[in-house]
């Protein structure tokens, strides 16, 4: 049996890390210097510049394309990192098969922290 075979017949197995302390230490860590490297501690300047203060909102993160969800326990800890005041609610599990335009989650909360997580929310889930 070739090894494309093999790969193909071998059960995969999607289940979800178990995150201790010492992975949530690291994911924290790795947390902090990508909010560092993408909105060198003053945000979303766009918005910064377009959005009055104190506006709220929420919205949708959908699917862009087929496959299976990992990483929504960053997009918690993303949210409450940019600001307390954000809210994740999760409608689907990490290791989920997800379909194109599928609801993943709704973030909710002030607007300049939304955007402001809106980047790095999308590339680490």
């Amino acid at each position: 049996m070739s090894v494309k075979q093999n790969a193909r017949e071998a059960k995969r197995d999607f289940s979800q890390v178990v995150y201790n302390d010492d992975l949530r230490a690291d994911m924290r860590a790795l947390l902090a210097l990508a909010i560092r490297e993408d909105s060198e501690n003053v945000g979303d300047l766009t918005t910064l510049a377009l959005v009055p203060d104190g506006v709220s909102a929420e919205a949708a993160v959908v699917a862009r394309a087929r496959g299976v969800m990992a990483g929504l326990v960053f997009a918690q800890e993303l949210v409450k990192t940019i600001d307390e005041r954000l809210n994740w609610e999760g409608k689907i599990k990490d290791g989920a098969a997800v379909e194109k335009d599928d609801v993943i989650g709704i973030v909710s909360g002030p607007v300049f922290s939304m955007l402001t997580a809106e980047r790095l929310l999308l590339n680490l889930v």
